[in-house]
């Protein structure tokens, strides 16, 4: 009635469901295959679409393989061979020429994305002369299964045969190949003793007649050694679908991924037209992209909000329901995964999934074996004991290894059904596993923040450190782990989010059950280093107010806080140069530097800051020779101390020196620096070493366009820099705020250049 216009509004699905049960139901009653008439999931699936407005004439059976193309409402039906291939859904059409095809899942009208890996699976067994073995491995619910009926139904013109085998358990491989030499007529073949009961079918597959070409697909072949004996030998196609990777032996190994976001986008937009872009990307984002979950997400038919809420508080109840063209239910699927896990596995799952969503660094747990009051010390110490377990959860397909970054990986939605089994069994229990993951971070965290090449690796310690909660954890390594972070936020380029995480901590640290202690060593860090995200912020009253009185709490104390009262001190020449008291300024930091150097030396990272204070005291007091010459001193000992001309620091430091020659009016030799510096920022930006917008490449920014302007540019030159300081500007402001120094000295910048 639909497909004829003789019906407006579709029935309800509730109906169009049972009525497809009642059918396989008398089918199967009747000695026929149910599998014809469609499952409840093609229906399902032919009944979004159309509630969606697409309408599809294929009738969804298994075995039913040629396609209707109904053209739209008020077209002709001699005019369907004229429609526009966007019309119609092109990869639906393809109709098998195989001459034996059997047991092969039927397709999703609503695949999306992989086509590139696709593309690999085709030039992976086209490539053989032999019988070539391409696995597809992935975790699980990632749609390897899929994948492979994909390229069954994509490429079936390429073969003379095309059979599935379900290897759930060998009994089941054993029983879909005898299956195969029924229908090719070799059921009652004598073997001779000692001989595989599939010998007559490998020699009819490696004859190559009357089928020269095969593709026999092996979906969940888990172990590969009960499976590798049954793969022919011959001139033909197998894939295979794995969550193992112990593959490498037998097979090519093409890795599957959860989906894009964009992919993830798609499916869900493409199954239910309700879904908003934004209520598509947070869906996704809770179910880490992984489509079995996203298909689970759909049907359930449950607003996105509470699924996700659903998701994260109750997740065994929420997916212990089956999705369409999957054999068992998700959380079901998960336990019995989880179930099979030797003793060792199951606790550094547990352990694992108490980490956050970014890659956990594998030398997290390497460190973890000097712990002795964590929960898996043990097994962490033993290095034979800890990789045979992370192998075992790898076969398990609970765990992605990136060899190559040494990083583990646990998925989304493992973490949360392993997170709600252990809050299941007790609180202690979590705050068990929750501690581990504390202590685990604070030992893999590096003792010196401040250094660029120490700031990815607390980028990547950082979610980690908040998914766990760990600034609420009372050990003094993990609150020292909070204080640098903070600093490291500072570091690279975000002192609001320093400020926030500072403030949080002092917060609960203040209501940890052990009254507020705030002379103690972990306040009187935090402080500093909330002092420092405030100066960085551009908030510099609060800075010094918080700097002095945390000087004077540090001085109650000198030799337990002799480094860091030399830090601190740093900020009181700062203070007086902003109140324009440029000698007394140049006295205190003359001072500073001589502390810094006697106590670190002269070309260490901590002095170099002591001294380009006393440069700008220089450049303030009129002595820009001088200056020029102490930033060249400064360049050169930076660049011997890390022996890289294009690191960070090196960078900035070169940078402060071609400040120094504009300043003493030498724009010449001041570009000339500057663009060396420009490239290498640019150099590091690329390979991600630092942001785009961090405060030392703006800085920069602001001086390169000072001295091109004030060497002399052509007015088309100019236009070019005022649209380049421009973004300049607009990027300070997303940055560092409207009424940060750095955007003003920005906008004054921009305003300079537009007035030339």
């Amino acid at each position: 009635d639909v497909l004829n216009a003789n019906r407006v509004n579709l029935p309800d699905w509730r109906f169009v469901a049972a009525f497809v049960t009642a059918c396989r139901a008398a089918a199967q009653e009747s000695g026929l295959d149910p599998r014809e008439l469609g499952t409840v999931a093609d229906w399902k699936r032919h009944w979004d679409l159309a509630s969606s407005g697409v309408i599809d004439a294929r009738f969804p059976g298994r075995e039913s393989r040629r396609p209707v193309v109904m053209p739209p409402p008020g077209t002709a039906s001699d005019d369907v061979e004229a429609l526009p291939a966007s019309a119609v859904d092109q990869p639906a059409r393809v109709s098998p020429t195989a001459s034996v095809w059997g047991l092969v899942p039927p397709r999703l009208t609503d695949f999306v994305g992989r086509e590139t890996l696709l593309a690999s699976l085709r030039r992976a067994l086209a490539a053989g002369e032999r019988t070539t073995a391409v696995a597809i491995q992935g975790l699980c619910g990632t749609g390897k299964t899929q994948i492979a009926a994909e390229y069954a139904h994509r490429y079936v013109s390429e073969y003379d045969l095309v059979w599935w085998i379900s290897c759930d358990d060998t009994e089941s491989a054993d029983a879909a190949l005898a299956d195969l030499q029924v229908r090719l007529g070799l059921a009652d073949v004598s073997r001779a003793p000692g001989e595989s009961r599939h010998a007559a079918l490998y020699d009819v597959l490696q004859g190559r007649h009357p089928y020269p070409r095969w593709l026999l697909i092996f979906d969940n072949a888990n172990e590969p050694t009960e499976i590798r004996k049954l793969i022919p030998p011959g001139n033909g196609h197998v894939i295979i679908t794995t969550r193992n990777s112990r593959w490498e032996a037998t097979a090519e190994i093409l890795e599957l991924d959860t989906f894009t976001r964009e992919e993830s986008i798609e499916f869900l937009r493409r199954r239910m037209r309700r879904f908003s872009a934004g209520s598509a990307h947070r869906l996704a984002d809770a179910v880490g992209d992984l489509p079995l979950a996203l298909e689970h997400a759909v049907e359930s038919q449950i607003a996105v909000s509470r699924y996700i809420v659903r998701l994260r508080n109750d997740p065994i109840n929420l997916l212990d329901s089956q999705p369409s063209d999957y054999p068992a239910t998700i959380a079901g699927e998960w336990r019995a995964a989880i179930s099979r896990l030797p003793d060792d596995s199951l606790d550094l799952l547990r352990c694992l999934c108490f980490f956050g969503d970014d890659p956990i660094p594998r030398d997290s747990l390497e460190r973890g074996g000097y712990l002795q009051n964590i929960s898996v010390h043990d097994l962490l110490l033993d290095e034979i004991r800890r990789i045979r377990a992370i192998m075992e959860l790898q076969r398990a397909g609970l765990l992605r290894v990136r060899a190559d970054a040494r990083t583990l990986e646990v998925h989304r939605i493992t973490r949360d059904i392993v997170r709600h089994m252990v809050a299941i069994s007790g609180a202690s229990a979590e705050e068990r596993w929750k501690h581990d993951v504390h202590l685990l971070l604070a030992a893999a965290a590096p003792v010196t923040p401040e250094d660029p090449a120490n700031w990815r690796r607390y980028d990547e310690l950082r979610s980690h450190a908040v998914e766990s909660d760990a600034e609420g954890c009372s050990d003094k390594g993990v609150r020292k782990l909070i204080v640098n972070l903070a600093l490291s936020l500072s570091a690279t380029g975000d002192p609001r989010a320093a400020l926030t995480l500072a403030d949080n901590a002092l917060r609960r640290w203040s209501h940890d059950g052990a009254g507020r202690q705030e002379d103690s060593a972990e306040y009187l860090a935090m402080y500093q280093a909330k002092a420092d995200a405030l100066l960085a912020s551009g908030q510099r009253e609060p800075a010094f107010e918080l700097q002095r009185s945390t000087l004077a709490m540090m001085r109650s104390n000198p030799d337990t806080w002799a480094e860091e009262i030399i830090f601190l001190n740093r900020m009181t020449g700062v203070s007086h140069r902003l109140e324009g008291r440029f000698r007394d300024a140049r006295r205190v930091d003359q001072e500073s530097e001589r502390e810094h150097i006697e106590r670190f030396g002269v070309d260490h990272p901590q002095t170099f800051p002591a001294t380009n204070n006393l440069i700008t005291d220089l450049v303030l007091n009129g002595q820009y020779a001088d200056a020029a010459q102490e930033a060249e001193r400064v360049y050169l000992d930076c660049k011997a101390f890390y022996g890289d001309d294009g690191y960070p620091s090196v960078l900035f430091e070169r940078n402060v020196l071609g400040r120094c020659h504009w300043l003493s009016g030498q724009y010449r030799e001041a570009v000339d620096i500057m663009v060396d510096v420009h490239k290498g920022y640019a150099e590091i930006v690329d390979e991600g070493f630092i942001d785009k917008n961090h405060p030392w490449l703006l800085a920069h920014e602001i001086d390169y366009a000072l001295a091109r302007r004030d060497k002399g540019l052509i007015a088309e030159d100019l236009e070019d820099l005022a649209i380049r300081m421009h973004d300049v500007r607009r990027r300070c402001w997303q940055t560092l705020g409207a009424d940060h120094p750095q955007t003003q000295a920005a906008a004054v910048t921009l305003g300079s250049i537009l007035r030339r």
